[in-house]
């Protein structure tokens, strides 16, 4: 598919667009391919989701069992929004990107397919 029609199709509903959120994070993590502002973002909260969990488990040596183990609970609950949102990166960036839209599509990071709902 070309990267124009992906953009009308995605933007006029007639294209579905999958995209694998473990790869995902590996790309938002580790290639320089993403911008700055994507990159950042997702470290800011993969990091924080991580030191939640981390920090929760060694304060329940020092504050009330259920401060440690609830902040050790929201890091475990915010893992899977970093995930998602890693997705929703390289999806916004590929809309913005035609080589990185490829580079994802080869990569099978990006998966697209027509839709029937144009009809």
């Amino acid at each position: 598919m070309d990267f124009s029609e992906f953009v009308c199709g995605y933007r006029a509903g007639t294209v579905l667009v999958h995209v694998d959120r473990s790869q995902a994070m590996r790309v938002c993590s580790n290639s320089p391919a993403v911008p700055r502002r994507y990159r950042t973002a997702h470290l800011i909260a993969k990091n924080v989701s991580l030191l939640l969990i981390l920090g929760g488990f060694i304060s329940l040596l020092w504050v009330p069992w259920w401060a440690g183990l609830g902040a050790a609970i929201l890091g475990l609950l915010i893992a899977p929004v970093v995930q998602k949102s890693a997705a929703q990166f390289v999806l916004q960036y590929s809309l913005e990107d035609e080589s990185f839209f490829r580079q994802m599509q080869d990569a099978g990071v990006l998966e697209v397919e027509q839709t029937n709902a144009g009809s």
